[in-house]
Parts: structure tokens; C-alpha cells; sequence
């Protein structure tokens, strides 16, 4: 920001001089203050704070903190009334270009600013924030969300069917059918249901699915079928399907349901009849060469949960799965298996579906000397599938209706015929487009049967002495003149308040925002049921919401579902075609739906595209390039199942921005929630007894927790503001201008004309204008806030209080400076942001992990060891003010014959494995493992113990090999435990050190990093490490080969989307050239909002790891626990030693705080919903000690899956905000263009620019150690 803006609110300060000729709006013949109305106030900061800066050029503010009651709105207009008209001087008008050219290009601009209505929304949106009495510190956040809903508002309204099309689209024309309340869509004889079903329904698009339900339909001679007993099986289309090609573009998932009419005399011989029937479904379902088999879904009895049996679970306890099958349907539930099917014979073409089973039975008995049939459901609600659902096929239609019509009450007697009985035992055939029962069924006469035995005496007597029942109010028989008036069928309301009660409950349950899309199907059933009874509006809403761009993600979301369930089923196979297929279709769907190229989208969405796609090509890829095979292995499953958490906060917000534009629906779903108070889930954290946990040892739960070096200025953002009127009092200005004074000043210190201009410039530059220029704004705001956020100080004065000028070269042969006052060596680069306050809190964990115990000499071979702390580590305190990781090198030198290395390997492994031994029994530290490789394979301590030649035959493999061997561990620091990476590093160095070779991955930019805790460890390891090549570090070929290795980590960084790893390399070149512009740019990005969830993310790693710790150490403990009172097996406190269950709560509590506080925060630029949607997670795997009222987590395996899913989801809410601090940094966007040029130009050898240094060829004396001369010779 410059300085005259910097200038432009200071309190008694220049008045404004308002906007450009250009910038200004026609003249109306009114003043801007007599034009501006009161309007409702939209942003409410919640606490008042200290301004942006502590400039005094800045708006005088005034501190309101504690001032909290509000401020009625202010009329700006106030005293103007005052005023002669006559005082009032008109401004300037807008004077047209003279060049006709230019005229025709300004007409063009405001005719697309009319047509979009961009510049109308902009003003409205200014209009509500200067009408606040308090205008709050940032107030783009606000922006970004109003924009976001004209953003989505383009797919929902400008590019959708008018009102009267979607209504149209409710009402297709039907046909009666041969019963009564069963009709058909005219001209096509394939879809039969009730009226208000079919007349919402699109027959040419559910005509694709007729061959599916023929094909899934068990034939009549594979049902199982005693004998004395009939079985018959009736199908049907229900779910979202049913309305796909009417109300829905896309359908995510096809339900199809099957339910089984069984006829005799013993029920729970039919209940076996209907078990062995799904059995052998199910089992035939297995060798479909077409459709794939998930697995079964059954109810768990008194739960409210479902199991899911999987195929070999079934095959391998089909008793049990019997069982489990008849306790469902006693239950009355649904069992209801998962597949994959092909929709088409002759197309690739899958999609998820389920095949519901429901089961009735016709008992047959005799009674009053009559023959009667009783039907029994066996499901929740019968006749549900009339209400949400079609038939195929007009026999299935009327054997469901018929079957169900003599359990209603007596039928007017016109219609008696009509509803005459068919056999529904006979097996239903039909030629497409027929009815089983012609409209002439009702001249059809009662055939005569043979009258069924007469009951014996006993029967007879038992009826002669029963009691007559007592009948009163409702249990009286029906008069003649309420029978006229009743509702007859499937529409009586015996049958639908059932039915609808259910789906009003449910929506109740459901979460507005999540799980909106099930919502929206419950509320299309029940406006379609009763369409008189709700607004004409509602399906207007429903049509627009289910085209919405969150619409479309959810399809999406539920293809990685079925793509998850499809891989976890086969991956004992070494490959799919079905997998294959499905991917390329998931992929192809994703990547267009977010993709920027294609069709307009924010800089969020346009980010998550890039990183989807990035994890997507993981997937595939392979060392010779992409493949077209996918992998059937958990790591396919992790990084789909990362990708589908990754989208939730996507889906999130484009749901809210979607909801925004159905207010109907909205008021619908409040009300079902009022209604049905009972059924609304109310989420707690729940209270019991934490082992491990006693009141006297914790602290309490309303305990402050300090997280990191925060700057107080930018975590108060969200609760400054700036109070108006006390500003306006403060203002030196004339009182006739004084109120436009402030509120001018107030727009120039936010920037907003200066963005105004560039969102204009972005949108004319472009080749083309574009249609929906919302998600731009959307960009342009979102940057915006961040600006604001965290451009708090200029470059200046940043770069003066962070780089320090005491470095001081103390062994210049060497290279080694130090700070004065400190223990901390190495070179320049390495010290000059070092915050030697901070790094002194973390440097005592590198001197107890150091190895201090090791043998100097063994045999012909010499060891030394250099301990310093690496990485990025040293840039925490002012710099960097969050510790997520800290990392350590360990380098050790060993001196040996020439050609001896492999020895030098062995002795290496066994010195490595004494070191982890020794800390594991010293129990400093919880040590989670040794990782070994590219692929990180863990080895925990107890293993290493129990196997240690086949550890250390490990660690000399991947020592040849190059690759990573590391140590990590926990160190406790204030309330939390802090991982801890060791990095084991062996060089070797022949006797006549001429050949020196390293046996770990290289990284030329580590010694500008490293800083050491001793100078002579400091001077031995710079000179050590320097091969006869090259001596010098600070020679142009080194600092080319340091800069080469971190502009390809750079690079590397910037495909994953990891912004803030971008920018930490991009520091260290800038110190490694000693370069100071990135260093503002690189502090502005740890210290916003995206640092912050980086922080939030590691705290949430540490805690799963240390859960998977105690889980790791309970099993390897002996089980030898007693009764309560005398336990001679180990205590907790001694199996988890040194890990502390208290100081696990207090961390847990200090995340929980800092988690939701980062999803609350305006500049996350996050979902609403977010943080209820995180809590309500956290909630399920933490308890809340009844005693001590601390927060702990639940020891279970649930925990770390539901932790993991937070951290995914939060993930994406990172990338996005560190994209966004990125396009705020121009050097930082510029270098890393220039950066990719020359990658692509560079030579892939660059030995030649290190043979043309003069300073390769000289030489230095050799550094001591503190133990010997030369190198130690101490025996052990």
C-alpha cells in the first residue's frame, strides 16, 4: 500500500478528493449523500479492536472494545436539511469521448456491465457496508460471499429453463390405466404408476433403464418355491432416478427394489422361503459377467446402523447370513445389497445402485366359513412404492396395487369390480405396452369354488362364548355419510400420513447444508403427494438446485464412493476393465466440472482442480511415464479417498451459495426442523471416565494455550473495526463534508477503487468478455481479503525487524559465523533470520537426541558425529511462528581403507541400531519408529529389539541404495509434543581423503540451512562435506548447484499445490543469493490463514500418531492385569512412558481451540458450515472427563480415521488460501515464471561452469573435533 494511502485515513488529516472523472458515476441531480438510503446491515464484526496498523496516518478509529451494544444505523444524510440547496455546488459531469471508436468500445463496456449486473451488485454491496455504524477492519470476506452466490446464480437462473418450462416438466401427459389410481405415460407403455408420480417423470429418459430391470430380475423359475407355496417377485425404480430426465440432469445412484409376494400357511416358513430367495439372488448376482457385486447391507437389530457383508463373508458364513437376513425382515427392515451396474449392454457405461429386498406374505386361513387371504408386510410403510417410484411393467403395477387393496376398508361399490382380484400366484407376463387386466375385467363374474371345511365343535363353541367387543368414538364402524366423503386407495390416509410423517421426519434429521440433495429428493415426494399444500415455487427450486454446480459435484462424489467400494472389492485382482472404465469416467468429470479453461470458476475451485488432477496422474503414473492401468492397492484407495475428503468443503460452499437462491425451500426445511424439534439431531461432546486421567494432575478446560510466535495485530483482524461516528466527531473536515470524509477515507485505506479498476482490466484484457464474470470477482475479492490480512507492515520495515546485522564470521577459512552471545554456527544464510530467543526453546531437543555414546574407533575405521538442526526448522520465531516439524541431521563420518565403503555400511548399521536402542531405554522421548526408504516403511522399536539383523540388513540395503533413513520421535514442548525427524546421514572418507562418497539422498541446499550447536562440529562438517571438486560453498558452481536442486523442489512443490513449501524454497534461494525481496512475501505467507491450517493440520497428524503409539504399546505389553486393587502387570504409566496421558488431553483440548477458532475465521474464506461440520466429527471421538471436565480422546481406531478425515477436509481450505496469498506476492509469481524457463533451457550436466571456477582448486586445513586432532581415536 502506498504511502499517500497510507496517509489517506489518518484522523485531522488531508481531506479526500473522491474518485476520478473516469471513475464516477452519471449525475442525477443529487448529491451522493442524499442519494444513499439506510440499508440493512449485513456485516457485524463482533468485537471492536485495534485498527490495520498502528500508523497514526490510518482512520482514527478509537479502541470500542468493550462497546459491544449496537449503534442504530446512521442517515448519512443527517444535517444536511440544514443546508441551503443553494450551498449544495453539483459536480462535474461524465463528458463523452470524442472519437467514435472509443464511444462505441465505453457502450460496449456499460451494455455488458448492464447485462451482468456486475456493477449494480458491486454498488448494493457498498451501499449495505457504509450504512454500518461500525465498519469492520476487512471487510472483503463479506464480498467474497455475496459474490459467490451471483457466481452460482449464473448456472441456476440465467442458464436455466424458465418458471413456466419447469412446471411444465411436472406435468407430462399421462394415460389411464386398466385399474383404478394407476396410470401410464401416454404414448409410452413402459412406465405405470400412480398419477402424481408418472406426471413428473420423463418416459424417453427412464426408457435406458428398462433393460437393467428386466436383466436384475430374478427369473420365475430360479425363485425358491415349496411346495404349497407361491413366490412372485414384483420390481420397481425408486430413488432419484425415477426423476432423472425431469427434474434431474444426472442421477448419482439406481435403486431398484424387489419385493417378494410369498403366499401359504406358515409365516415363518415364508420368512426361510424369502431368505433362501435373496441367498440365491445375491449368489447368482456374484457370476454376473456384467454387473459387479459390493456387497449386502444389513440392519444392525436396535441400533439404527447397517453392517456390510462383503461377497466373502457371505460365502464363507452363509448360516450366519441367514440369520441375519430373517432377524431384518422380523424386524421389518430392508436388506439391501450394493452393486455396480451396467446400464447398457452394448456401452461401457457404469454407475453405483442398490437392489432392495422386501418381503410380503399372503397367509391364507379360514374364517366365518369364508375363504380369505391375509397380507402381511414385512416393511416399514406398505404402499411406500407407489408414492416414490415407477413400474416397468403394467402387470408388476397392478399385482402391487391388488395386493394390497383388501387390507383397505370397504371400496364404494362402483368400484368392486374394478378392483377384482387376478391371481397374483401366477407367474406375471406381459407384452410390453399391455395390461394384464383389460378395462372389461368388470363385467367378469365371481367364478364358484367349493366351500371350505366347516370348523369343528370346539371352534364353534369358543366363538359362542366370546365376549362382544366394546366399540366407542373412533373404533364405530363408519356411517353411510362418512364412507362418501372418505379417500379411497392408495391415497387414504391411512396409507400416505404414514408415509409422509417419515419423510418429514427425516428432513428434520438431515443437516441443511450437507446432506441438502437427500433433502431435496424428500421434499419432491411430498410436494408431489400433496401439491396443493406447499408453494408452486417449491419445484421451480428444486429444479434449479438439482442443476447447480453443487448439484454436479455431488453426482461426482458419489461416482469416487462407488469407484472406492469397486476397488476394495477386487483388489485381489491384478486388474479391471470395469475399475478402468469407471476411472476414466470419474477423472474426466472432476477435472472438467473444475476446470478454469473450460468454463468460468474461482481461484479456489480452479486450485482444487490442479491439485485433483495432480493426485488423479498419481494414481496412473508409473516410471516409464502414465498409464491407462489402475492400480488395485490401498494406496489407490488412500488417494481417492483423500481426494473425496477434499472435496467436502467444495461441496459445502457451493451448497450454501445454491440454498441462498431457494428461500422456499429453505422456510420448508425450518419448519419440518421446528415441527419435528425431537428428531433434530443434537450433537455433544459425551462425558465419562478418562483412564489416566486425575482431577489434582490437569488443568482446567478453560485454560489459554499459546500456539507458536503469533503476531497480535493479524489475530485480531476479525474483531476491528472502525466506529464511525466516532471517527466522524474526530474529523477535521467541514460538517457538510465530514461524513463523505470518513467513509472516502475508509474506501481508499481498503483499496477498493484500486480493485474495482483491476477486476475491470482483468475482464476487458481478456480475449473475450466473459459471460459470468462473478467468478473472477470472486478471485479478485478473495485476494483482497488477504491483503488485508496480512499486509500489515511495508517490505521495509519487515526485512529491517527480521534480518538482523550481528552475524559474525568467526572461522573464515571455514565459512562458520556465529550471532554473538549464542552457541548457534553456521554459515550466513543459515543465521541471518535465526530468532535466537525461540530457537533456543527448541535446540535443547537436538542435544539430547545427539549421539553421544558412539564408538570413535572400531578396527581400521574412524567415526566422527555432527549433530545440527536442518531444514526450515531454524526460521521458527519471528519468521516462521508456527513448529509444525522439527528436523535434524545426523552426519556421520567414517575414515577408512579405499574400496572399504560396504564395511563402512555394516559398522554404520550396527551404530545406528545402538543409538535407537539406547534412547528407547533411556525413555526421553516417545519414538514412533525408524523409516527406511522412498517408501517410508516403518520399523517400531519393539521390532527392531526382537529382530536387529534383519534391521540392520535393511538399513545397509537402503544406505546403497541412497534413500532416506530417519528416526522420529516426540519431544514434549510446553503442552504439546512436537515430531521430531532425524535424519541419518553417512559419509565416507578414504585414508587419503581423495575419495569421498555419501550414502543418502543429496542436498546441495542443506548447508546453507544447517545450523550447528558447536563451532567445531560446524568447521569439521563445512569442510568435510566440500569433495576436492569443490572446496568452496560460495563459488558460483556451488550456489548454481544449491539453486538448481531447490528450484526443482520449487517446482515440485508448485504441481502439488503446496504453496507454502513454495515459498519456504523460495526464501532459501533468496538467501542462498543473498536476495531480499521474496523475504516480505515469504513472512506474509507463513502468517496467513493458509500457515495457520498448516499448524492446525500438523497438530492434528501428531495426535493420530500418538493415538496409533498407545495403541502399539498396549499390545506389545504383557496381559498380565489382575482384578481391580492388585494388578501385577504393567500400569499405563509404565507402558506408555514417556508418553503422558494428561499432557495427550491438554493437547487435545489446545487443538480442538485452535481448530475451530481457524474454521470460524472470516479469513479462512471457508464454507459457513465448516466448522460445525469439524465438530461434529472432533465430537464423535473425544470424551470429556466427568470429573475434570478435560478433553481427551477416545482410544479407539475410529478416532484416528475420523481425525484423518478432518485433516483431508481442511486440506483443501489450506491450498486455496495459500493460492491466493501467492497471486498477492507479484516477485514471488514472477520468479517462479522465470524459474520454470530455465528449467526448461538448462543443461542437464553442469560440470563444466564447476571445472571453470578458479576456487576449485584450493585448499583448506583440515578442522578438529573436539576429541582428537585429527580424527578421534578412542576405543571403546
Amino acid at each position: 500500500m502506498s504511502a499517500q494511502r497510507n496517509q489517506g485515513a489518518a484522523s485531522g488529516g488531508r481531506h479526500s478528493q473522491g474518485p476520478s472523472r473516469q471513475s464516477r458515476p452519471p449525475d442525477t441531480g443529487q448529491s451522493r449523500r442524499t442519494q444513499r438510503k439506510p440499508s440493512r446491515a449485513t456485516y457485524r464484526p463482533r468485537v471492536s479492536a485495534q485498527p490495520r496498523s498502528s500508523q497514526a496516518s490510518r482512520v482514527s478509529r478509537g479502541n470500542t472494545a468493550g462497546q459491544l451494544t449496537p449503534v442504530p444505523e446512521r442517515d448519512i444524510g443527517t444535517g444536511l436539511s440544514e443546508i441551503a440547496p443553494s450551498t449544495v455546488v453539483p459536480r462535474d459531469e461524465y463528458e463523452q469521448p470524442g472519437d467514435p471508436k472509443l464511444v462505441s468500445m465505453v457502450t460496449e463496456i456499460n451494455r455488458y456491465l448492464d447485462q451482468t449486473n456486475l456493477h449494480m451488485t458491486l454498488t448494493s454491496l457498498c451501499k449495505q457496508l457504509l450504512h454500518r455504524t461500525d465498519l469492520p477492519y476487512n471487510p472483503y470476506p463479506g464480498f467474497v460471499r455475496h459474490l459467490r452466490q451471483n457466481a452460482e446464480r449464473f448456472h441456476m437462473i440465467d442458464q436455466c429453463k424458465s418458471d413456466e418450462e419447469i412446471a411444465h416438466l411436472s406435468d407430462f401427459p399421462i394415460q389411464e390405466g386398466g385399474l383404478a389410481y394407476l396410470v401410464c405415460a401416454q404414448h409410452s407403455g413402459h412406465i405405470w404408476g400412480l398419477a402424481s408420480i408418472v406426471r413428473a417423470v420423463d418416459p424417453g429418459t427412464l426408457k435406458r433403464y428398462e433393460w437393467l430391470l428386466q436383466d436384475v430380475t430374478p427369473h420365475q423359475d430360479t425363485l425358491e418355491t415349496p411346495d404349497e407355496y407361491s413366490n412372485q417377485v414384483i420390481v420397481s425404480l425408486i430413488g432419484d432416478t425415477v426423476f432423472h430426465g425431469s427434474f434431474l440432469p444426472q442421477t448419482a445412484q439406481i435403486d431398484i427394489r424387489l419385493e417378494y409376494f410369498i403366499s401359504g400357511s406358515d409365516v415363518e416358513q415364508g420368512i426361510e422361503i424369502f431368505a433362501d430367495s435373496i441367498m440365491k439372488d445375491i449368489y447368482k448376482a456374484t457370476k454376473h459377467k456384467m454387473h459387479v457385486l459390493i456387497g449386502v447391507t444389513l440392519p444392525v437389530p436396535d441400533s439404527g446402523e447397517a453392517d456390510l457383508w462383503t461377497v466373502a463373508e457371505i460365502e464363507n458364513y452363509p448360516d450366519d447370513f441367514k440369520h441375519t437376513i430373517i432377524d431384518s425382515v422380523k424386524a421389518r427392515k430392508i436388506v439391501t445389497s450394493e452393486h455396480i451396474f451396467k446400464t447398457d449392454p452394448f456401452v461401457d457405461v457404469y454407475h453405483r445402485g442398490t437392489k432392495q429386498y422386501g418381503m410380503h406374505f399372503i397367509q391364507s386361513q379360514t374364517a366365518d366359513m369364508k375363504l380369505d387371504e391375509t397380507l402381511t408386510s414385512f416393511v416399514e410403510r406398505p404402499l411406500t412404492t407407489l408414492h416414490e417410484g415407477v413400474f416397468m411393467k403394467p402387470s408388476h403395477a397392478e399385482a402391487y396395487l391388488l395386493a394390497h387393496i383388501p387390507r383397505l376398508e370397504a371400496v364404494d361399490k362402483s368400484e368392486v369390480q374394478m378392483f377384482a382380484r387376478v391371481d397374483i400366484q401366477s407367474p406375471i407376463t406381459d407384452a410390453p405396452g399391455t395390461s394384464s387386466v383389460a378395462p372389461e375385467a368388470s363385467q367378469v363374474q365371481p367364478t364358484t369354488s367349493q366351500p371350505p371345511p366347516r370348523p369343528g365343535w370346539k371352534a364353534r363353541l369358543a366363538k359362542a362364548f366370546q365376549p362382544k367387543k366394546v366399540k366407542t368414538d373412533g373404533f364405530k364402524p363408519r356411517t353411510e355419510a362418512e364412507k362418501k366423503g372418505k379417500i379411497l386407495g392408495p391415497y387414504a390416509w391411512e396409507t400416505v400420513a404414514p408415509i409422509k410423517s417419515h419423510l418429514q421426519k427425516r428432513i428434520a434429521r438431515l443437516h441443511l447444508v450437507a446432506d441438502i440433495f437427500e433433502i431435496a429428493h424428500c421434499v419432491l415426494l411430498l410436494v408431489l403427494m400433496e401439491r396443493d399444500a406447499y408453494e408452486p415455487d417449491l419445484l421451480v427450486e428444486l429444479y434449479r438446485l438439482s442443476h447447480s454446480t453443487a448439484a454436479r459435484l455431488h453426482v461426482v462424489t458419489q461416482q469416487n464412493i462407488a469407484l472406492q467400494e469397486l476397488i476394495d472389492s477386487s483388489k485381489d485382482l491384478e486388474e479391471s476393465p470395469v475399475v478402468e472404465r469407471m476411472f476414466v469416467q470419474y477423472r474426466q468429470t472432476l477435472v472438467r466440472l473444475l476446470d478454469g479453461t473450460m468454463q468460468e470458476r474461482s481461484s479456489d475451485l480452479i486450485t482444487a482442480g490442479r491439485v485433483i488432477k495432480y493426485r488423479l496422474d498419481q494414481i496412473t503414473s508409473t516410471s516409464l511415464g502414465v498409464s491407462d492401468t489402475v492400480p488395485l492397492n490401498r494406496k489407490t484407495l488412500s488417494i481417492l479417498g483423500g481426494i473425496q475428503q477434499y472435496c467436502v468443503n467444495i461441496q459445502l460452499q457451493l451448497t450454501e451459495d445454491a440454498i441462498v437462491l431457494c428461500p422456499t425451500l429453505q422456510e420448508l426445511i425450518q419448519t419440518m426442523k421446528t415441527n419435528f424439534a425431537d428428531e433434530v439431531p443434537r450433537s455433544r461432546t459425551p462425558e465419562g471416565h478418562v483412564e489416566g486421567i486425575v482431577r489434582a494432575g490437569v488443568t482446567d478446560a478453560s485454560e489459554h494455550f499459546v500456539h507458536g510466535v503469533e503476531v497480535d495485530a493479524i489475530m485480531k483482524h476479525d474483531r476491528a473495526v472502525v466506529n464511525v461516528d466516532m471517527c466522524i466527531a474526530r474529523d477535521n473536515a467541514p460538517k457538510i463534508m465530514a461524513v463523505e470524509s470518513v467513509l472516502m477515507k475508509y474506501i481508499i485505506d481498503i483499496q477498493l477503487d484500486d480493485i474495482w479498476q483491476g477486476l475491470l482490466m482483468d475482464l476487458l484484457s481478456s480475449n473475450y468478455l466473459p459471460p459470468n464474470p462473478y467468478p473472477r470477482s470472486v478471485s479478485a475479492f478473495r485476494q483482497a481479503a488477504i491483503r488485508m490480512d496480512v499486509q500489515i507492515e511495508s517490505p521495509d520495515k519487515l526485512l529491517e525487524s527480521l534480518l538482523h546485522g550481528n552475524v559474525n564470521l568467526v572461522d573464515p577459512e571455514n565459512y562458520v559465523c556465529s550471532i554473538p552471545g549464542t552457541e548457534a554456527y553456521g554459515v550466513r544464510s543459515a543465521l541471518s533470520l535465526l530468532d535466537t530467543v525461540n530457537f533456543f526453546q527448541v535446540a535443547p531437543v537436538a542435544q539430547k537426541l545427539a549421539n553421544q555414546s558412539f564408538v570413535r574407533r572400531k578396527g581400521p575405521y574412524k567415526i566422527a558425529i555432527c549433530m545440527c538442526v536442518s531444514s526450515h526448522t531454524p526460521l521458527y520465531g519471528r519468521m516462521s511462528p508456527y513448529l509444525c516439524q522439527m528436523d535434524m541431521d545426523e552426519h556421520c563420518y567414517i575414515k577408512g581403507p579405499t574400496g572399504c565403503s560396504k564395511e563402512a555400511i555394516e559398522v554404520y548399521s550396527n551404530l545406528v541400531y545402538n543409538h535407537v536402542t539406547e534412547l528407547n531405554r533411556r525413555k526421553l522421548f516417545p519414538l514412533v519408529g525408524v523409516f527406511l526408504g522412498e517408501s517410508r516403511s516403518r520399523w517400531a522399536i519393539d521390532y527392531i529389539q526382537t529382530h536387529k539383523k534383519a534391521f540392520m540388513a535393511e538399513v545397509q540395503r537402503y544406505c546403497s541404495l541412497r534413500e532416506p533413513v530417519f528416526l522420529k520421535v516426540y519431544a514434549r514442548l510446553d503442552w504439546r509434543y512436537v515430531p521430531v525427524i532425524k535424519h541419518f546421514m553417512l559419509h565416507f572418507v578414504n585414508e587419503d581423503e581423495t575419495e569421498f562418497d555419501i550414502f543418502f539422498p543429496s542436498n546441495p541446499a542443506a548447508l546453507y540451512q544447517n545450523v550447528f550447536l558447536d563451532k567445531e562440529k560446524a568447521a569439521f562438517h563445512f569442510q568435510q562435506s566440500c569433495s576436492p571438486d569443490n572446496d568452496d560453498p560460495f563459488s558460483s558452481s556451488s550456489i548454481h548447484r544449491a539453486t538448481h536442486y531447490v528450484d526443482s523442489k520449487m517446482l515440485d512443490s508448485r504441481d502439488r499445490g503446496d504453496w507454502l513449501s513454495v515459498h519456504r524454497w523460495l526464501l532459501t534461494r533468496a538467501l542462498i543469493t543473498e536476495q531480499d525481496a521474496h523475504i516480505p512475501e515469504t513472512w506474509r505467507m507463513l502468517h496467513s490463514m493458509a500457515g495457520q491450517l498448516e499448524y492446525v493440520n500438523a497438530l492434528n497428524q501428531s495426535l493420530q500418531e500418538l493415538v496409533l503409539y498407545i495403541f502399539e504399546k498396549r499390545d506389545a505389553a504383557p496381559q498380565t492385569r489382575q482384578t481391580e486393587g492388585s494388578q501385577t502387570g504393567q500400569q499405563d504409566g509404565d507402558i506408555l512412558s514417556p508418553l503422558e496421558l494428561p499432557h495427550l488431553s491438554r493437547m487435545t483440548s489446545a487443538f480442538r481451540e485452535k481448530l475451530l477458532a481457524v474454521c470460524k475465521a472470516r479469513c479462512t474464506l471457508a464454507a459457513g458450515s465448516l466448522s460445525e461440520h469439524v465438530h461434529t466429527r472432533l465430537q464423535s471421538c473425544t470424551v470429556r472427563d466427568r470429573n475434570s471436565k478435560q478433553l481427551s480422546l477416545i482410544l479407539e481406531s475410529q478416532t484416528v480415521s475420523q481425525l484423518e478425515e478432518i485433516r483431508k477436509l481442511l486440506q483443501s481450505v489450506q491450498d486455496a488460501v495459500a493460492y491466493d496469498v501467492h497471486c498477492t506476492c507479484p516477485a514471488a509469481g514472477e520468479a517462479l515464471v522465470d524459474i520454470e524457463t530455465e528449467a526448461r533451457q538448462r543443461p542437464t550436466s553442469v560440470y563444466s561452469q564447476q571445472l571453470a571456477d578458479a576456487a576449485v582448486y584450493q585448499r583448506f586445513p583440515a578442522a578438529n573435533i573436539n576429541h582428537a586432532a585429527d580424527w578421534l581415536e578412542v576405543n571403546s
